[in-house]
């Protein structure tokens, strides 16, 4: 086996079956755009689940920025449909097409698949009102139910592509 052969086992090694893709970012989403709303919590909106049986907030309870962006920084579930100025909106699993947009402005629930206990997918959309800010897609096909840490480190790889790497 040759350098490219050992270098393709050690890379097929690695991966984790995780896919960050569809990132967009406007303007005018800065690190001053999380802080203010995130005062009490931010407002987390989800549709769907990643795996069987976990609750909104025990998902948002695992929810964490990467290390070193924003200490101390919390996320709140909130119901489909209820109302906050400035929220996150979490769709797992879901069954129509990725539409960043029209999450910040729907009204009712995302068409969602039934999670498993391997693997899922997450579009992740902050909003203004009915205004996407910045948006993500991940699919993350290895994680399991029985692993939350990596539930959490798949959501920061997401939200670190999100947001941009000066987020200090």
């Amino acid at each position: 086996m040759g350098l490219f052969g050992a270098l393709a086992s050690l890379l097929a090694a690695c991966d984790d079956g995780t896919k960050i893709t569809r990132v967009d970012r406007r303007g005018g989403f800065v690190r001053s755009w999380l802080v203010f709303a995130a005062e009490g919590g931010l407002p987390v909106e989800m549709h769907g689940r990643p795996f069987p049986g976990v609750t909104d907030q025990e998902v948002a309870a695992r929810l964490r920025f990467p290390p070193g962006t924003l200490r101390g920084f919390r996320f709140r579930a909130m119901a489909p449909g209820e109302t906050a100025p400035r929220r996150l909106v979490l769709v797992f699993n879901r069954t129509d097409a990725p539409n960043a947009v029209r999450d910040c402005a729907r009204l009712g629930p995302v068409p969602t698949a039934e999670p498993s206990e391997v693997g899922f997918t997450a579009q992740a959309t902050f909003c203004t009102e009915s205004h996407m800010m910045a948006t993500g897609f991940l699919e993350a096909r290895k994680t399991r139910a029985d692993d939350p840490e990596a539930f959490t480190l798949a959501l920061q790889r997401l939200f670190r592509e999100m947001t941009g790497v000066n987020m200090h």
